[in-house]
């Protein structure tokens, strides 16, 4: 009997069976190897459904589910907030929520199918799993938490029919397990952040008229230079807003089983999965919309900022505090344009293009209007200067007279947590292959400029450490952490994956994305730019032919990089997918101008 081992848990590997590990997430442990020497071991190969039909399959789950408990919430709470607030405050949540328990039920369905008389150790003291508080309590626990992916695997082989349960022996255990996973969510205040906060009591006054909130990241004079156009002092209210304020929230929350028990879902099929979702939904709904409900929005009513316009690139998604302050705002008749924050035109396409796939068109629906760096997409999309990006417009000007080759490493979490966008959990591992096949077809004279950056441990805790798995490619002076001061000194820089540091290091000079289309793909709305991305020698899925041509035009970047062909085709990536537009603090200026002029506008035409 073969024991099948979920989750990453010393108990419940067993003693000596022969072991079937349900995922390739196990090899996040660079000794892994090492710590299973001694047994015999199996990854199973799980065929995920990565396509349309999969999407529009959540996509459709998510639509029924939220229509109830639309209602449902609403008649709790006795308000009426529409459906687009409700959705502010669920998402991302209910997506991820319906998304990876998918994942994990069809994972285990595949798994008893293909493999018979396995054996697998229930932990008794996981059965009662206290519910999430809010999104970001989930995403941080559904991608790194061995503990909480054991409690759902276990939930979903208790959910098993009988005929699936016969090829399954479950041996139970009473083996003490440490929950406390509260680490997970705190981090420290450092002296800015003090100092920030000193600072607001003395801003606050002036601050709470502003007419703008610009919840955007780009650089602070940038940040200075633009509120200054807009006659109003710079303001994010960081210290409102802040993790210690979240953590005391978090502190109060509690569960009332009777009230969940009154959530009904009348519109789930009767498919054994959803009959699953239907059994645990009502009991796995965030506190913050059911039992913190009115706390948090008693604690958010004394917020008193109320801008006409807030542009938001990432705090509207996990934010808590700043989730339940949009809904009021938006009540208030304030504006929401949810604008990007990183480079994602790989895996946007139009809402109903078939060639493009089926999308989340989550930001599009809740925002009045979305700020994309890339060309629109859809009648919401306005197009908008890169702010983020454009501070790397100069810093290679000189590139030429550069000697190092910078490779830029990316990293996942350990479990699957996002899907249809990146690689899912150890599939990040062929960049080791990648760097060392790149690496080994470099010319030796220019394998001593060779650098590599991995990303960053502090933002993905528990990932695969590709920095450590390459340390006997590379001596450690050629590990870099420095990302910023690495690439002020590159010639060439050589993304292994397609998002904002790509084109970061585009608009900055020479730049070579490797990826892995399988793992990578990109809308059909960008496919004639990436034909030409390909024909210019930018983009390439061999490390080999990578490598071939960087030795080629080493000695003469220049030629290669400012030819006619790569210059129409920057032209054409800049034009398309990251707008970098010159005078690009007027253009945004103008824009939230005109915004602002239609606000006050359609408020006077309704007074009349």
């Amino acid at each position: 009997m073969n024991l099948l081992v979920a989750a990453d848990t010393k108990e419940t590997t067993g003693l000596n069976e022969k072991i079937v590990f349900a995922g390739d997430w196990f090899k996040s442990n660079t000794n892994f190897e090492k710590k299973f020497s001694h047994r015999k071991y199996s990854f199973f190969k799980y065929n995920f459904k990565n396509s349309k039909s999969y999407k529009k399959y959540i996509l459709d789950l998510r639509s029924r589910i939220t229509g109830e408990l639309v209602t449902q919430l609403n008649k709790i709470h006795k308000i009426k907030y529409s459906e687009k607030l409700w959705k502010i405050l669920l998402e991302p949540w209910l997506t991820m929520y319906l998304e990876n328990n998918y994942y994990r039920w069809d994972l285990i369905r595949e798994l008893i199918k293909k493999n018979r008389n396995l054996k697998f150790i229930y932990l008794n003291k996981l059965e009662n799993f206290s519910t999430m508080f809010d999104s970001w309590e989930f995403k941080s626990l559904i991608g790194r938490s061995d503990i909480y992916n054991q409690y759902l695997f276990q939930k979903i082989l208790s959910h098993n029919s009988k005929k699936e349960k016969k090829n399954i022996y479950f041996q139970y255990s009473d083996a003490n397990i440490n929950k406390d996973y509260k680490t997970l969510l705190v981090k420290r205040r450092n002296f800015l952040s003090y100092l920030r906060s000193f600072l607001n009591l003395f801003l606050f006054p002036i601050v709470r008229k502003n007419k703008f909130f610009l919840d955007i990241h780009f650089s602070g004079l940038k940040n200075l230079f633009l509120n200054i156009k807009l006659k109003q002092l710079p303001y994010k209210n960081q210290d409102t807003f802040s993790i210690e304020n979240y953590l005391k929230l978090f502190s109060k929350k509690s569960i009332d089983l009777n009230l969940r028990k009154k959530i009904t879902f009348t519109k789930l099929k009767k498919t054994k999965f959803e009959k699953y979702i239907l059994k645990n939904l009502k009991f796995d709904i965030p506190t913050s919309v059911l039992e913190n409900f009115s706390y948090i929005n008693n604690y958010v009513n004394k917020i008193t900022l109320k801008p006409k316009i807030i542009v938001s690139d990432t705090q509207y998604q996990h934010n808590l505090i700043f989730k339940f302050w949009l809904t009021k705002c938006i009540n208030n008749k304030s504006k929401l344009f949810i604008a990007d924050h990183g480079g994602a035109f790989m895996h946007r396409s139009k809402p109903k293009n078939s060639e493009g796939g089926i999308i989340d068109s989550h930001d599009e629906e809740i925002s009045d209007l979305s700020l994309r760096w890339h060309k629109p997409l859809s009648k919401n999309n306005v197009q908008m200067p890169a702010l983020k990006i454009l501070r790397y417009k100069k810093i290679r000007s000189n590139y030429s007279k550069l000697e190092n080759i910078l490779m830029i490493g990316f990293e996942t979490t350990k479990y699957p947590r996002y899907f249809l966008v990146l690689p899912i959990s150890g599939q990040t591992l062929y960049q080791e292959n990648y760097i060392k096949m790149f690496y080994k077809n470099l010319n030796t004279n220019l394998k001593k400029y060779f650098l590599f950056k991995h990303y960053p441990k502090s933002v993905m805790s528990n990932g695969f450490n590709i920095d450590d798995r390459i340390r006997s490619l590379l001596p450690d002076k050629q590990l870099i952490s420095n990302y910023k001061k690495a690439i002020k000194k590159a010639k060439v820089v050589i993304c292994n994956y397609p998002s904002t540091t790509f084109l970061e290091a585009m608009i900055s000079g020479p730049t070579i994305l490797l990826y892995k289309p399988e793992f990578w793909k990109f809308t059909s709305d960008f496919d004639n730019l990436i034909n030409k991305l390909k024909r210019a020698n930018i983009l390439f899925d061999n490390p080999a032919a990578a490598a071939k041509h960087l030795n080629k035009v080493w000695d003469n970047v220049n030629i290669w990089w400012e030819s006619k062909e790569v210059q129409s085709v920057r032209n054409q990536f800049f034009s398309e997918a990251c707008d970098s537009r010159e005078k690009y603090l007027d253009i945004w200026k103008n824009f939230l101008i005109s915004q602002e002029n239609e606000y006050f506008q359609k408020k006077r035409d309704k007074e009349a």
